[in-house]
């Protein structure tokens, strides 16, 4: 998912709250930074326990990587995993764990960074040549409700704000797809392994 992955590189040292689960219905969709987005696909990847370096702290971590386009539809995005689009807009959500085994359960997860994990909101723009631009906005409060973690899908709901009062929210059910980085690239911690990545990322017009 080099949508998602690649974007979220670094974001641990971009800065990194928590607020009451809100019903939630609908595609996710919003109004972060004051500009409308509605999902057009999603998916996910459930990448393998890594072991990362942190705030100069060595140990496992375990990664869950959600990605809503704004251009790509699921099927697209699972057949064309290292497509990018041009002058697009994007959401990712990622929800870690610093565990030696196990999977990211169901159960509701609040805006965090600490010593057991973390889960943010994260925007993920490119201009026309595809390259990012920065930075990212990340959510500052909320919450991401996993129903169903399996090797098929990942099912589930968010609610969660920006800075400036942005919200976005909405429920999915996003197929998995291999992941292209490892845990520990695609959180921008040191140490680990290295995904398989694209070795010829394509610009969508």
């Amino acid at each position: 998912m080099k949508h998602a992955s690649l974007l979220l590189c670094g974001m641990l040292a971009v800065g990194c709250g928590g607020s009451d689960p809100q019903p939630t219905s609908g595609p996710v969709s919003g109004t972060p930074s004051g500009a409308t987005f509605t999902a057009k696909g999603a998916v996910a990847t459930r990448g393998p326990i890594d072991t990362c370096t942190h705030n100069a702290v060595t140990g496992p971590v375990l990664l869950l990587e959600i990605w809503f386009s704004g251009s790509f539809d699921a099927a697209y995005l699972q057949s064309h995993p290292c497509d990018l689009k041009a002058s697009s807009r994007g959401f990712g959500v990622a929800i870690w764990k610093y565990v030696a085994s196990g999977e990211i359960t169901p159960g509701s997860y609040p805006r965090q960074d600490d010593a057991s994990g973390g889960q943010v909101v994260y925007e993920a723009k490119s201009d026309a040549t595809c390259q990012s631009v920065l930075p990212n906005l990340l959510s500052t409060a909320g919450n991401v409700t996993i129903e169903t973690n399996d090797a098929t899908h990942v099912v589930g709901s968010l609610d969660v704000s920006f800075p400036g009062g942005g919200r976005l929210a909405g429920r999915f059910d996003a197929p998995v797809v291999p992941p292209i980085l490892s845990a520990c690239q695609a959180l921008g911690m040191s140490g680990g392994t290295n995904g398989p990545g694209c070795s010829a990322p394509v610009c969508v017009p």
